[in-house]
């Protein structure tokens, strides 16, 4: 073999060493630089069905964050296509939610900026940030809810339906509480005043019993009659009894008072009595008639003078 065919096979080695060395960095970065995006209940062919929708929203965002912002890492070439999302895992179901894992490679025609902490493709953290941009209107164009970007958890907006039958429901159940709570302030206010009102004609039922005091022994208006169990000296001579006399009693038949004796009871007035109080209200009443009448007259006697 000449000298010339050898140096080739150097080459060509060479070039494939370099080239495999290239293909393996790159596909290092894909897997290390990749976001894992989860979608709440999507399946493999609504996937498989909107995911070139899908890659060029995230190619259009990252042409417009890497022309605007420097942390992309390239210093031209901002260009991207759908070419350049990839996929480096999935689709993986789990439960309800598809996971899915992206990366951003740089465009076809590109300059790295020294800062840049990749060579082939978009970082990480870049990739997050895009896929965050793009979120709400990437749930419309797949029709379904992201819930997760990377580490990042999204709450799942409610349905729309459910939205039309919960407010309503939610509104009746409101008015019920405020007609419900009203009610029973208006109640509670009434019974209120009840307890007052019954309060009050306990109290005047009281007063009327206080009123009405009933003497439990009458009061004679002329005098005390005799009762010889009080008697304290020498008893008395009935004059109407016969064989009755002055007798001074001893230490042996004289009856001992009680502390709390009551005073006897005295008899009732008369009817006489009640007759002759009748009587004199009624002269008196004629005689205050009488008066009003002369009074009249005499009013009338000086009008016509």
């Amino acid at each position: 073999m000449s000298s010339v065919y050898k140096t080739e096979i150097v080459h060509c080695t060479l070039l494939l060493s370099y080239f495999s060395l290239i293909f393996a960095t790159q596909a290092g970065e894909r897997n290390s630089e990749s976001v894992e995006v989860t979608f709440y209940q999507l399946s493999d062919s609504e996937w498989n069905s909107s995911q070139s929708s899908f890659k060029t929203l995230v190619a259009t965002e990252a042409s417009s964050y890497c022309a605007s912002y420097s942390d992309c890492g390239l210093s031209s070439g901002f260009i991207f296509t759908a070419h350049e999302v990839g996929v480096s895992s999935g689709p993986t179901a789990d439960s309800k939610s598809l996971k899915i894992s992206f990366y951003i490679d740089f465009p076809v025609v590109h300059t790295v900026s020294g800062s840049s902490s990749t060579t082939y493709v978009v970082s990480s953290a870049v990739t997050a940030k895009i896929l965050a941009n793009v979120r709400t209107a990437a749930e419309s164009v797949v029709g379904h809810d992201i819930t997760y970007i990377g580490t990042e958890f999204y709450s799942i907006d409610p349905d729309a339906f459910l939205n039309k039958i919960i407010i309503p429901v939610a509104c009746v159940v409101l008015l019920l509480v405020v007609v419900l709570a009203v009610g029973l302030h208006l109640w509670s206010k009434s019974k209120a005043k009840e307890a007052v009102k019954r309060q009050r004609s306990v109290e005047k039922e009281r007063r009327k019993k206080s009123s009405r005091v009933t003497p439990t022994h009458s009061v004679a208006r002329e005098g005390k009659e005799y009762n010889p169990l009080f008697a304290s000296g020498p008893v008395a001579p009935n004059p109407t009894l016969p064989g009755s006399e002055q007798t001074t009693p001893t230490n042996n038949n004289r009856l001992p008072l009680r502390h709390n004796a009551l005073p006897p009871l005295l008899s009732t007035p008369t009817k006489k009595t009640n007759d002759s109080d009748d009587g004199a209200r009624k002269e008196k009443k004629e005689e205050r008639k009488r008066r009003k009448q002369e009074k009249r007259q005499q009013q009338q006697q000086q009008q016509q003078t």
